[in-house]
């Protein structure tokens, strides 16, 4: 496994639910149990290479709400953005608000010459 700087910057339009949060309750999605898709800027850095991408992710929502499991991602946005494959799926998405969420084990393939390889979480 390579040694990784892996900067990753997700900022999550939320498409098909939305996120209500009340003061004293962490955001949740609706509807639970549903599908969903999102799509945002994601940036990665590795070595001297950098790329700014456009994430796109599907899957499902949990019963309750509290997160949304990531089944299925992309990467557009260029041929680096082109190069990354999504590894080691499923993939947590939690709501942060009504318009943002982030994303935890997040892992990645590079495939790239000299400085491809593995990354993240």
């Amino acid at each position: 496994m390579h040694s990784v700087l892996l900067a990753v910057r997700v900022l999550v339009v939320l498409l098909g639910f939305s996120a209500v949060a009340p003061a004293f309750a962490a955001a949740r999605m609706e509807p639970a149990n549903s599908e969903f898709s999102a799509k945002g800027p994601i940036s990665f850095a590795k070595s001297i290479i950098n790329a700014d991408c456009t994430i796109e992710v599907s899957g499902r929502i949990s019963a309750d709400g509290s997160y949304a499991s990531v089944e299925k991602v992309g990467f557009d946005g260029g041929l680096k953005c082109g190069q990354v494959e999504a590894t080691h799926l499923p993939w947590k998405l939690v709501a942060k608000d009504e318009g943002s969420g982030s994303m935890s084990g997040i892992q990645v393939t590079v495939h790239a010459p000299f400085v491809g390889g593995d990354c993240g979480p």
